[in-house]
């Protein structure tokens, strides 16, 4: 029995195609550590037009109240910049997630910050209690962004994220104990000092999970995003270790795109269209491969 190929119209662009979302995915991710840099280096240099400010007794936020000397310098642009970048980066952990429901999760949560900074705008410098309450709110989305980033990853990730979502956590709630100090006018002495270890630590963990993603981290979220295997899974194995291999490697490069792949009545492998592959395959062989991209071949029927 013998194969049959014929070329598909219009697939010869599938290539291309993940080429170019490839390259679009890594340059929103690349907007999560740029981010970071605008964050902390615009506020550096408004720190730096304030004589007399202290990073170590001075809040992050006094930056931007008004009648501060840097209030001109960060309102609104700064915060409007650092939303955009932080909506892309959520959009680029979307589209790496390649099934993972923990890392849409996480995508989701980053795109707060830029939904949020209306409400900075608006209430920011309303009272304490509501600037304390979009300072909660963030603090929340970094915690549910760290917590779901720790699920989808690796098992070193994992721990790194809980130690840093245990800093975050500590010295941000030593930040708001001296709530009252602020309201009644009283000094501050480690504010500043508190503030800045959390977002420190935040931020670093958020330019670590941006490289492992960038460097292929989607491929471990799609072994967690689902505990069964592809239909068309390997059949006629030999032995079960062979089963398992094999099919634990069609798992792993199932989320990365594949098109399988039937070995005709030779042994050659004949590419195959992932829509048509199960039946076509099974009929002709009786067992599959993976790991292949889209290719501009099909197994005419």
């Amino acid at each position: 029995m013998s194969t049959t190929i014929q070329r598909v119209p219009g697939s010869m662009e599938a290539a291309p195609t993940g080429k170019a979302r490839e390259r679009v995915r890594k340059i929103l991710l690349a907007c999560g550590p740029l981010s970071v840099l605008t964050y902390i280096g615009w506020r550096e240099f408004a720190a730096l037009q304030w004589e007399g400010y202290s990073r170590i007794s001075n809040s992050i936020s006094e930056l931007q109240l008004t009648g501060t000397p840097t209030k001109s310098l960060l309102d609104p642009w700064e915060g409007w910049v650092y939303s955009g970048l932080s909506l892309a980066f959520g959009v680029g952990i979307w589209l790496s997630a390649q099934g993972s429901r923990s890392l849409r999760v996480v995508g989701a949560l980053m795109i707060l910050p830029a939904a949020a900074n209306p409400l900075w705008l608006l209430f920011g410098e309303a009272s304490l209690a509501a600037h304390i309450a979009l300072a909660v709110m963030g603090i929340l989305s970094w915690l549910g962004a760290m917590g779901f980033g720790a699920a989808a990853l690796g098992k070193r990730f994992r721990i790194y994220s809980l130690v840093t979502l245990a800093v975050v956590v500590t010295f941000n709630a030593l930040a708001l104990s001296y709530a009252p100090e602020v309201k009644s006018g009283e000094p501050t002495p480690f504010i500043g000092l508190y503030e800045r270890i959390a977002f420190g630590a935040y931020y670093l963990w958020l330019c670590l999970l941006a490289v492992a993603l960038w460097r292929g981290g989607r491929r471990e979220a799609g072994k967690e995003a689902s505990p069964r295997a592809p239909e068309g899974a390997p059949t006629g194995l030999s032995t079960m270790a062979e089963m398992a291999t094999d099919y634990a490697e069609g798992i792993r490069r199932w989320f990365a795109g594949p098109i399988d792949v039937c070995h005709d009545a030779k042994g050659e492998p004949a590419p195959v269209l992932l829509s048509r592959s199960a039946d076509s395959c099974r009929r002709r062989c009786g067992r599959m491969s993976y790991g292949y991209r889209p290719s501009s071949f099909a197994v005419a029927e």
